[in-house]
């Protein structure tokens, strides 16, 4: 009897190390070359993410994704040769980092937004971002990195880093990041998600963070304030969490969290039995007292099956063109000067999504002169129709369109064509990375170069 006992508790022991705790190192971060699918979703179970500890099991394999995105890691020296040689190291890696910086607040016509990393034995760190302006790239290299990870990672393991870099654009433009990041490994054990079952140490990172941008046309700095609660499961050899949940209250907002939740995952066809998943840009972010601003729609999965609700904070808006706060889409003048907070709320039979964007619009006083300034105008791009159709909206702009894939191979052009509300058939082509250039005949001729990303 003793005998079968001892086998028991020794069977259990074995099997509990192989399905125990794992140590995270270098190798199981992004690489050059790495192209790693993922998915977004919202909370429909209402799953409790803070739950962790020892030989825990996660189980959110019930979660559904509404959009999917890819991760794609190349060397710093094949975007920006100079970035690589001058600022950021041979080594260093990047990938797309479009909406970590604050510029969505200015009319800023942007190639390119990177985040830098470099991974050695000891640590995975942040090292800063570039932004390509006009072909010029412009570098934030933090004099402090932010450190992600420390190798080797365990199960219990503590440690904190402070972070900062500025940059500027001569006297024109300056942005200064800094902040602070405080990491605990708190939880080990099992998570299933739809992409899979993995053994996985589970991280919760604090970040704090303060960005302080100033225009020269616009006067004083804005300072965007925020601190990230963030929940990530690393496993071995996934690149990226299998699962990373962020939770960030801006100043002033700290009782309203915005929620993301983002996991590895497979490609999957989109489906109109989807939960909504809200997005939305405007036409303009700064614009003068009873100037039409134009809100584009980019919730998904479509426009069929969802409905809306728009709200502004504070409401001193009035809707023009027909448009209502249940419009897709609608066109709003801001009555009053100052700073607008916009809400979007998406429902549809599978759930509800909201999106904020906190002190988005910014409104000065009216001059009563009606000045259209060509630069101030960007195309707006988004798919619809379980991506078959790529709509363009560049409002008052006619020009000629062609669709590279990534490897700079062009596919199909356009030319002279009115790209107000434009509709392109994108039925032909698979599922990826495409690069659209859109040649405006205003003006100045401007070319826009914008990456895409078809479901």
């Amino acid at each position: 009897m003793k005998k079968i006992i001892f086998l028991f508790i020794l069977f259990k022991l074995i099997s509990t190390g192989l399905s125990g705790q794992i140590t995270i190192n270098n190798n199981d971060m992004p690489s050059a070359g790495d192209t790693l699918r993922y998915s977004l979703t919202i909370n429909p179970q209402q799953y409790d993410f803070t739950q962790s500890g020892e030989d825990s099991q996660w189980d959110f394999s019930g979660l559904k994704h509404q959009t999917q995105g890819l991760e794609e890691y190349q060397l710093v020296s094949n975007i920006n040769f100079l970035m690589a040689l001058l600022i950021f190291g041979m080594n260093a890696i990047a990938t797309d980092a479009i909406g970590d910086l604050p510029l969505d607040e200015f009319n800023l016509d942007v190639d390119g937004v990177y985040s830098v990393f470099s991974k050695s034995t000891a640590q995975y760190t942040l090292d800063g971002f570039f932004v390509l302006i006009d072909g010029i790239a412009l570098p934030l290299k933090y004099s402090e990195a932010d450190k992600i990870y420390s190798f080797p990672l365990n199960y219990a393991d503590q440690d904190s880093t402070t972070f900062f870099g500025n940059t500027s654009l001569g006297d024109t433009l300056s942005l200064t990041r800094e902040g602070y990041r405080v990491n605990e490994v708190d939880g080990w054990g099992n998570i299933i998600t739809p992409f899979g079952e993995f053994d996985v140490l589970r991280l919760k990172s604090t970040i704090h963070e303060s960005d302080s941008l100033y225009w020269q046309s616009l006067g004083d700095p804005f300072v965007f304030k925020r601190t990230t609660t963030r929940y990530s499961w690393l496993a071995k050899n996934e690149r990226i969490p299998i699962l990373q949940v962020s939770y960030v209250a801006f100043e002033g907002f700290e009782d309203n969290p915005s929620v993301t939740i983002k996991y590895r995952d497979i490609y999957r066809e989109p489906s109109d039995d989807d939960p909504p998943a809200a997005n939305f840009n405007a036409s303009q972010t700064l614009a003068q007292a009873d100037e039409e601003v134009i809100f584009f729609n980019s919730s998904t999965p479509s426009h069929e099956v969802n409905t809306y609700q728009w709200s502004f904070e504070p409401d001193h808006v009035s809707y023009a063109n027909q448009t209502h706060s249940g419009s897709t889409e609608p066109v709003v003048t801001f009555t009053v000067p100052g700073s607008y907070s916009v809400k979007l709320v998406a429902t549809n039979a599978a759930g509800v999504d909201s999106l904020i964007r906190h002190n988005y619009i910014t409104i000065t006083e009216s001059t009563g002169i009606d000045i259209v300034n060509d630069r101030e105008i960007k195309p707006v791009l988004y798919f619809s129709g379980n991506g078959n159709i790529l709509n363009i909206d560049y409002r008052n702009i006619a020009g000629d369109i062609r669709i590279f894939d990534i490897s700079g191979r062009l596919l199909a052009e356009q030319r002279n064509i009115i790209l107000d509300n434009f509709r392109l058939d994108f039925s032909q082509f698979y599922s990826g990375i495409y690069i659209i250039q859109i040649q405006s005949e205003n003006s100045e001729r401007q070319i826009h170069n914008i990456k895409i990303i078809k479901p």
